[in-house]
């Protein structure tokens, strides 16, 4: 019951509903959508799952899970992607198959090579040297993995050089001047 698994043309998405009690969701007389209700025992127009949970009226519940496995659905018929790209002289990225999996391979201002393994749930592409794009069929673990990207060299605040969502500009610092 906790699980609902969802399956398209760009994969499989499992989502664990464990914290949502007294749900329940059923596929509708036309079987073109879904229908999202609560069996709360009672009166009651809370959630009885801890502190948290329990202010929270039983719409705002449903609606969150309607929200998540409407995410589920948009990610295993189109997909998610991001765009990253690479910013300071010198820094550049590779793909690399090894095995079964990938691996970037990225020159950032260290004395060596960063490497950096994705998940098999993301599809990774490079552009160019300096330009790559991820996609894939759960928002989460793209999101996860961009920023664990965006974080691995450290940003030069003064000349803008690091790994960033294409279009971000940063906000640069003044150069200190005597």
């Amino acid at each position: 019951y906790p699980n609902l698994q969802v399956a398209g043309p760009l994969g499989v998405k499992e989502t664990n509903l464990e914290i949502f009690e007294h749900l329940g969701i059923r596929l509708t007389e036309d079987g073109k959508s879904l229908a999202f209700t609560s069996y709360t025992p009672g009166t009651s127009y809370t959630f009885a799952r801890g502190p948290k949970w329990r202010s929270q009226k039983v719409y705002h519940r449903l609606n969150q899970v309607a929200r998540l496995v409407e995410r589920d659905f948009e990610g295993v018929t189109s997909g998610y992607r991001k765009d990253l790209e690479l910013r300071g002289l010198g820094f550049k990225w590779a793909l690399q198959t090894e095995g079964n999996e990938d691996v970037l391979t990225m020159n950032i201002g260290f004395s060596h090579e960063v490497r950096y393994a994705f998940p098999k749930a993301v599809k990774c592409t490079v552009m160019n040297t300096t330009e790559l794009f991820l996609e894939s069929c759960c928002k989460d673990t793209l999101g996860r993995t961009a920023k664990d990207l965006i974080k691995l060299p450290r940003r030069d605040v003064y000349k803008g050089k690091g790994i960033f969502e294409k279009g971000f500009t940063p906000r640069l610092k003044e150069a200190k001047r005597k």
